[in-house]
């Protein structure tokens, strides 16, 4: 008997629907013995393109938990990847076994257990299963839960390697909201990052993805400023439309970086220590200060010839890197320690997340027959 599997794409009760949900969905792995259902809560139908990944009478939407619950009510296993909280009643009501949430950031490897509990509490209260591509994230998991898996890659980095072109743009992601913490600072920094980049790249196209939470006028009055600088933070669009450029530029530790670095760009790494230097018990600071290490410390000496930047003449040396070295990201050093890198981070990158996914419900379903 063919079985139902349904990715369910939405944010539930937060009401705070942004345009990147759209990099999780999956393709249509419909096939004799799985039939693929792709569930979007209504207030995020723009995200959806008809025939998106082959996506097409296997798409249907809803608007309530009244909705939600007939549509799955035919459902063997449910698919979730981004919101772990706030879901609808019938989700919970739902076999728990039979629900797998799809991880999707990558954790910075080099922060402590301490840190980790803080941040993946909720996984480990929660009875569900657990894929995660990120190793720093499933090692620590697995020690707490045994509904744990390791996979070997997302939807959007299957999506994201499936086109591999470049042109000569260049694409800079801010990797998280707290760059608004440190005020009028970060602007002057942003400014040099920019004049830097403008002076030694006049002819080609810039890109800035900024965080969700920043304000928006406030980057915009400096963007504004620079003639080939386009604000995308808030199109409707993904940041992964701008991963055709030739160089990417990732401030702060990002999962971007690594998606980067598996698509082969040009990749540069920014982590200014200046951020060791916040005050973490300010107001409007403490509540997320204590996530700045998760995000700063890069240990550069473990892999010398990946280009981080802890600060900016290391920046200007990296630009000039770049320009002056046309076959540097082809040389053995740099794809040794970048291969390294991706390896300390994800394990080893095996591609098609459904194949996977199905691997693993069927080797589940096993044990828990068993059991």
């Amino acid at each position: 008997m063919t079985k139902n599997i349904c990715q369910i794409i939405g944010y539930f009760n937060q009401g705070n629907a942004q345009y990147y949900m759209k990099r999780v969905m999956m393709k249509n792995f419909s096939n004799k013995e799985y039939n693929f259902n792709l569930l979007i809560q209504n207030n995020m139908r723009f995200i959806y393109t008809k025939n998106y990944l082959g996506n097409n009478k296997n798409v249907f939407f809803f608007n309530n938990n009244t909705e939600l619950a007939l549509l799955i009510k035919k459902m063997d296993y449910l698919i979730l990847s981004i919101d772990l909280n706030g879901w609808w009643k019938c989700i919970h009501d739902f076999d728990q076994k039979k629900i797998y949430y799809i991880g999707h950031g990558i954790t910075n490897h080099f922060i402590n257990d301490t840190m980790m509990d803080r941040l993946f509490v909720n996984f480990r209260k929660s009875p569900i299963n657990f894929l995660l591509f990120c190793k720093k994230q499933y090692e620590y998991l697995v020690k707490h839960k045994k509904n744990v898996f390791k996979i070997g890659t997302l939807p959007q980095i299957d999506n994201l390697l499936y086109k591999q072109s470049k042109t000569s743009g260049i694409l800079i992601v801010e990797g998280t909201d707290n760059w608004s913490i440190y005020g009028g600072r970060i602007n002057q920094y942003r400014s040099n990052i920019f004049n830097l980049l403008t002076n030694n790249f006049q002819d080609m196209s810039i890109y800035y993805k900024g965080a969700w939470g920043d304000n928006p006028s406030a980057l915009n009055r400096l963007i504004q400023q620079y003639a080939n600088i386009k604000n995308i933070t808030r199109d409707a669009c993904l940041t992964y439309d701008y991963f055709f450029c030739d160089i990417i530029i990732c401030i702060h530790f990002t999962t971007s970086f690594l998606e980067a670095l598996l698509n082969n760009s040009k990749v540069i790494l920014i982590t200014f220590d200046f951020l060791h230097n916040v005050d973490i018990t300010q107001p409007g600071i403490k509540e997320r200060g204590w996530l700045l290490p998760a995000f700063v410390e890069f240990k550069t000496e473990l892999y010398p010839n990946l280009l981080v930047a802890h600060d900016f003449p290391t920046l200007i040396k990296h630009i000039n890197t770049i320009k002056t070295i046309p076959n540097y990201f082809e040389t053995e050093d740099y794809s040794r320690d970048k291969n390294q890198y991706i390896k300390d981070s994800i394990g080893e990158y095996v591609p098609n997340i459904s194949k996977q996914l199905i691997n693993i419900i069927e080797k589940n379903e096993l044990t828990n027959s068993h059991q």
